[in-house]
C-alpha cells in the first residue's frame, strides 16, 4: 500500500519504485546466472553458454588417463549417435537439474577435437542404491528398440571393454560408457537443461553430418575371409612359401596425391616396418598395432556393416618370408598364370610407411605417423584378416 500511495501521489516515488524493481530484477538476473551449473558429479558442458552446450563425461581410467593411481581425470564428449533426450535428462539431473533435452548447433556438434583424442558412447546408468535397477531410458528400452531394428548395440557393445563414469559416490548414480567411432570430427552430443519441464528438442534442419567411412580409406588385396577371394599378385609370392599368397594379403591406404597432384587422394601400397637389433621389440608391437587396426578398419568394426560377427581379429605371417618383395625390373604382365595377376611398381604413385601408431581402438590406420613417398619400397606389409565367426569355424 505504501508504494501505491507513492506512485499516486509522489513523483519521486515513482522514481523510487522504478529502482527498486530494477534492482529485484538485476539480483534475480544475477542469481540466476550463479545457479547456472555447467559442472558437477562428472559431468560438464563446454562451448555455447548458461545450462547448454557439448556434453562432456569424465573418468579415471588408466586406459584413458596413464596413470593406475586413479587421480587423473581426463573429459571426453560424447557421440551423437544413439544419445537420446532420455539421456540427456539424466544427464541433466547429474548436473542439479530437474530436466533436460538433447541440444544440436553446428559449433556444438561439429567442432572437432585433438586427433589422439577419444570420445563415448552409448552412456548407460543405474542407481546405485538398487544396483539392479537401470534408469528409465538409459541401457534399458531405448537400446534393446535399437537391437531389434538391426542394429546390434549390444552385441557390439560385448566385443569390447566398458568404462566408468568418475561420478562420485553421494550422487547415487553410476554409469558406464564405451569407446566412440566419432572422434575427432563428430558429431558430437549437445544437451540442453533446465529446472522447469521441457519440450523434446525439435529436430535439426540440417542433420549433423555422419562419420567418415573408416573403410573407405583402406582396402586388403587378399588376406581377407573369404579365401577363395582375389589373392595377391602372384609376381608377389615367394616360391619357399606359397602359404603366404594363399592366407595372407597387402594393404593399401587411402592418402593425399603427391608432388602438386591436385586430383584428389590416391591409392598407397602399405611398406613393411623395418627393423633391427635395436628396435626389434618397438618393430614388433608395431606390427601387431597396424594389423589389429586395419582389419577392424577394413571390416568397419565395430560398426559392422550388416555382419553377424563381433570382433575381427588381424594377423601376421608366423614363417618366412613375413613379408612381400616388391619385384625389381620390368614386369610383364603376360607371365600371370591364368588365375591371377602382376604387381608392377611402376604404376604406383605413392608409398606409405607407418613410423607410429597410438592404436587407439576404434581407429584407423591413418591416425597414425605416416610417411607418404614417391620412392618405392622394398618389400610390403603382409597380414590376414578373420572375421571371429569364421574363426571358430576353421
Amino acid at each position: 500500500m505504501a508504494f501505491l500511495r507513492i506512485m499516486d501521489f509522489s513523483p519521486f516515488g515513482v522514481l523510487v519504485l522504478a529502482s527498486t524493481l530494477a534492482a529485484h530484477i538485476a539480483g534475480s538476473r544475477a542469481a540466476a546466472a550463479v545457479n547456472v551449473v555447467r559442472n558437477k558429479n562428472g559431468v560438464r558442458l563446454t562451448q555455447d553458454s548458461g545450462p547448454r552446450g557439448r556434453l562432456e563425461i569424465s573418468t579415471t581410467d588408466p586406459m584413458f588417463s596413464g596413470s593406475n593411481s586413479g587421480s587423473k581425470t581426463v573429459w571426453l564428449p560424447v557421440c551423437s549417435e544413439g544419445f537420446t533426450d532420455a539421456k540427456a535428462e539424466v544427464m541433466c539431473q547429474l548436473l542439479g537439474y530437474k530436466s533436460g533435452r538433447t541440444y544440436y548447433t553446428d559449433s556444438v556438434a561439429n567442432s572437432p577435437i585433438p586427433s589422439n583424442g577419444f570420445a563415448a558412447r552409448f552412456i548407460n546408468c543405474k542407481n546405485s542404491t538398487y544396483p539392479n535397477r537401470r534408469l528409465y531410458g538409459i541401457g534399458s528400452a531405448d537400446d534393446t528398440a535399437d537391437v531389434r531394428t538391426g542394429n546390434r548395440i549390444h552385441a557390439r557393445s560385448l566385443s569390447y571393454r566398458q568404462y566408468a563414469v568418475a561420478i562420485p559416490r553421494r550422487a547415487s548414480i553410476t554409469c558406464g560408457f564405451f569407446i566412440g567411432l566419432c572422434a575427432p570430427q563428430g558429431p558430437f552430443a549437445g544437451i540442453q537443461c533446465s529446472d522447469n519441464p521441457l519440450l523434446p528438442a525439435a529436430p535439426t534442419s540440417l542433420p549433423p553430418p555422419s562419420r567418415p567411412p573408416y573403410e573407405d580409406y583402406i582396402r586388403l588385396v587378399g588376406g581377407q575371409f573369404p579365401w577363395d577371394s582375389r589373392r595377391v599378385e602372384s609376381n608377389l609370392c615367394p616360391t619357399s612359401n606359397q602359404e603366404l599368397c594363399e592366407d595372407f594379403g597387402r594393404l593399401e591406404l587411402r592418402v593425399p596425391a603427391l608432388n602438386g597432384d591436385t586430383s584428389g587422394d590416391v591409392w598407397a601400397p602399405l611398406c613393411a616396418v623395418e627393423s633391427d637389433n635395436e628396435n626389434a621389440e618397438s618393430a614388433a608391437a608395431l606390427r601387431a598395432t597396424i594389423a589389429t587396426v586395419a582389419c577392424q578398419q577394413v571390416y568397419g568394426w565395430p560398426k559392422l556393416r550388416p555382419m553377424p560377427t563381433l570382433i575381427v581379429s588381424g594377423s601376421l605371417p608366423t614363417e618366412e618370408p613375413l613379408v612381400f618383395q616388391v619385384p625389381q625390373g620390368p614386369v610383364d604382365p603376360s607371365t600371370a598364370p591364368a588365375r591371377g595377376s602382376t604387381f608392377d611398381p611402376r604404376a604406383v604413385s605413392a608409398w606409405v610407411t607407418i613410423t607410429n601408431h597410438p592404436g587407439n581402438t576404434p581407429s584407423m590406420l591413418q591416425d597414425g605417423s605416416l610417411t607418404v613417398s614417391t620412392t618405392p619400397c622394398k618389400r610390403l606389409f603382409a597380414l590376414r584378416c578373420i572375421p571371429l565367426d569364421a574363426r571358430r569355424h576353421q
